[in-house]
C-alpha cells in the first residue's frame, strides 16, 4: 500500500486527489492538511511514502515545508 500525504489549503482542491487515491488499488490517502505548520510531526506520525505539496499556503508554505521534512 502506497500512502500519500497531501498538503493543500484550498478545500475544493483537496477532494479530487483524495477520491482518486481512495479509488486506486494499492494507494491510500494518509492525511490532508491545510499548511505545513506541523509538517515534521505529521510526517513522522503518518509515515507516508509520497507527499503532495502545494507551494503557496498560509503560515508555512510548501517550499519551507519540504525543507523541514528533508
Amino acid at each position: 500500500m502506497i500512502k500519500v500525504l497531501i498538503y493543500e489549503d484550498n478545500k475544493a482542491r483537496q477532494e479530487a486527489p483524495e477520491l482518486l487515491l481512495e479509488n486506486t488499488p494499492n494507494m491510500a490517502c494518509a492525511g490532508i492538511f491545510e499548511n505545513c505548520a506541523n509538517v515534521v510531526a505529521q510526517v513522522q506520525q503518518l509515515q507516508p511514502d509520497v507527499v503532495l505539496m502545494d507551494i503557496d499556503m498560509p503560515q508555512v508554505n510548501g517550499i519551507e515545508g519540504l525543507r523541514l521534512i528533508r
